[in-house]
């Protein structure tokens, strides 16, 4: 899903070099080299210059965003498991949904120490 993410909220203004730059690839991060497809870098020399045509060409974005939404269940005609976390939310009131959350969030509170004291104890064992 990460990977998906990356493509689908790529924007094309974050490959262009800035005024006064060159073209430099290692200034992007993991987010920004996941949504591109093929790197082409053609170099041509014409009276004595060298000339260097760089073309990204990026995944396609619109599948991307397809298959996240067909994840996230956003289309109405899928069908949401019955039992399902996301049935029992969609048949909650708005009121119903605060008083999950700020549950949820009152447990993470709780836990979330306990959590982090067994994770550090089982990075140092090894």
């Amino acid at each position: 899903m990460v990977k998906l993410a990356r493509i689908a909220f790529a924007n094309m203004r974050d490959y262009w070099p800035k005024e006064g730059e060159t073209l430099d690839l290692h200034r992007l991060d993991q987010d920004r080299t996941a949504a591109v497809e093929e790197l082409t870098v053609v170099e041509t020399v014409r009276g004595g210059v060298l000339h260097r045509r760089t073309r990204l060409k990026m995944h396609d974005k619109l599948a991307a965003l397809t298959n996240l939404a067909r994840h996230l269940g956003m289309f109405s005609n899928q069908r949401v498991a019955e039992g399902s976390i996301e049935h029992r939310v969609m048949r909650m009131t708005p009121a119903e949904r605060v008083v999950c959350a700020e549950q949820l969030l009152e447990n993470a509170r709780k836990y979330l120490p306990a959590f982090e004291e067994w994770e550090n104890k089982v990075s140092q064992e090894g």
